[in-house]
């Protein structure tokens, strides 16, 4: 078994309490967040069948990390919660669906939910077209509605994605962003005045190697800006934050590549300020 594991600790680094929930088989966390009152809200997914299936989980927490409540959203074969934002109305909640032979859908596909305060489902949205779809991070918008990221394939292509909801669930805007490569958005923040700045990987002929795309917009997800930053090794980025004096910083690893021999890929941890 696999159970979620919270640690808290102090501004010293020092443990000052740790809590373990999970059932007999396998659980993951992926996001955690403080919410406006002190409280944490947690999400990610619990197996309820063994080597089966498998629903989006959400739960909240306490300060001194005890349960307050926890819900399950599944309704297909595998769901899981990837990303998270409070909003107006309660918490956002980004992930896909991993359909099973007796569901209606062929590919997987992105999933967003929105729950009150109490866990109560709100609006469920499953997104994307024909073939696969994930939404992987999620921030509230200025407008009161929500910005989802992630990557949707279409016609053997696969494009970063991005989508602006209004706070009932409803799309307003949809974007999708890339060329003849592979590109997927991992991670979205909000920085001055409204903007925004999406990461992710995107596949390069050029340098044969898996780089970091990174794309500015306003509020109203116009393209301010587009780079990519990368080399010979393979890049990949997992978040984006933003910086007190307006930047962002950009997590990622550095991989070699693999070479189908017997040496190791090597990765390490890089850490990036624009």
């Amino acid at each position: 078994a696999k159970d979620v594991w919270i640690v808290k600790l102090n501004g010293s680094g020092e443990m000052e309490w740790e809590k373990t929930f999970g059932s007999n088989f396998e659980d993951e966390a992926n996001n955690i967040l403080v919410a406006k009152n002190g409280n944490l809200f947690i999400t990610g997914y619990q197996m309820t069948q063994q080597s089966s299936t498998i629903e989006m989980w959400t739960m909240m927490l306490s300060p001194t990390g005890d349960m307050m409540w926890n819900k399950k959203f599944g309704g297909y074969f595998r769901c899981y919660g990837q990303a998270a934002v409070e909003t107006k109305n309660g918490f956002a909640v980004a992930g896909y669906l991993k359909p099973g032979s007796q569901d209606k859908f062929k590919n997987e596909k992105a999933r967003v939910i929105m729950v009150d305060e109490k866990g109560n489902l709100l609006w469920d949205k499953i997104l994307g077209g024909e073939e696969e779809a994930h939404a992987t991070d999620i921030i509230a918008s200025e407008d009161g509605g929500i910005v989802v990221i992630g990557y949707n394939a279409m016609n053997g292509n696969t494009d970063m994605w991005m989508i602006k909801m209004d706070n009932k669930g409803a799309s307003i805007k949809e974007e999708l962003l890339g060329d003849i490569e592979t590109d997927k958005g991992t991670s979205i923040t909000k920085i001055g005045f409204g903007n925004m700045v999406i990461c992710g990987n995107t596949s390069s002929s050029i340098t044969n190697s898996d780089d970091i795309l990174i794309i500015g917009f306003d509020a109203s997800g116009k393209i301010l800006w587009k780079t990519t930053v990368g080399g010979p090794l393979n890049e990949h980025p997992y978040k984006v934050i933003a910086s007190p004096d307006g930047g962002f910083v950009v997590a990622s690893e550095q991989c070699t590549h693999y070479l189908y021999n017997s040496q190791p890929v090597k990765c390490e941890m890089n850490i990036v300020k624009f």
